[in-house]
Formats: structure tokens, sequence, C-alpha cells
């Protein structure tokens, strides 16, 4: 039930029992499963078209940081899912998937970098993809990335 309240649009705002935030806190991605690989397939196709065009069809200008936006968003996915041994950003190794909070902790230090107070070999357009991807994943955002 709490997994379906936090997937429902607005389920970020929820005031949560600090139990229930201890469990949402080792939940994991709280999106169903189709739903993730459904957006993963978007950006791969988004990614494809990226690299084989040089600007976009939409805007008629170059991709620029798009790309890194996009593989950000990718990796990310990746890593949640259990296909990736090393997290996108901080480049820790986990066992198994990683928790709610190793996402929300990974999504926090993608803000740090965007803002320039962590450095980073990442630019600030792949830590936003990563950013934005954890965030959906663990439910604190209603948008897909």
């Amino acid at each position: 039930e709490l997994r379906q309240r936090l997937e429902a649009p607005g389920g970020w705002r929820l005031a949560l029992t600090a139990r229930e935030r201890a469990a949402w806190y080792e939940m994991g991605i709280i999106r169903p499963l189709a739903r993730v690989v459904e957006v993963e397939k978007q950006r791969q196709a988004d990614k494809h078209l990226m690299m084989t065009t040089e600007v976009s069809p939409h805007t008629g200008m170059a991709w620029g940081s798009s790309v890194d936006y996009v593989q950000g968003i990718l990796d990310a996915l990746l890593w949640a899912t259990g296909r990736a041994e090393r997290s996108p950003l901080s480049d820790r190794e986990i066992d198994g998937l990683p928790s709610t909070r190793e996402m929300h902790n990974e999504a926090w230090l993608g803000t740090d970098i965007a803002y320039r107070r962590v450095e980073s070999i990442r630019n600030d357009s792949y830590a936003v993809g990563v950013e934005t991807a954890l965030l959906w994943l663990i439910g604190k955002s209603d948008d897909a990335p």
C-alpha cells in the first residue's frame, strides 16, 4: 500500500510516519518496472537520434549537452535496476540493487555537481540527467525523465 501511495501523482508530497519513511528508504525503485523499461526505451531512441543527426528536428539547434543529459538518465536507470556495478556519479559499488536511500544520496550528489558545490569528472548535464532519473524512480518527482 505504501508503494502505491508513493507512486501516485503527488505521492512525494505525502507526510510519512517515521516507520513509513524507514520502509520507503529500503524499498528501492517505486515505479512499475514496465514504466521504467518504457522510459529507458524512449531515452535510448532519443540518444540514437542524437548520435545520428547533428541538429534537433524539432528546434533546428545543435544537440549540445543534451547527449550528456540523456546518457546520465540511461546510466542511472542501469544502476538502479542492477545492470551496472557502480553508481553513475559517486562510482561506488554496492551489493545487489540500490536502496531508496542510496539512490536519493546519488541524486543529491547530482544536485551538488550541477550547482558546482562538488567537483566531478562528469559535467553538469550528465549529473542533472542522473538526478532527474533517480528522483523519479524513488517517487520524489512525478515527471519521468
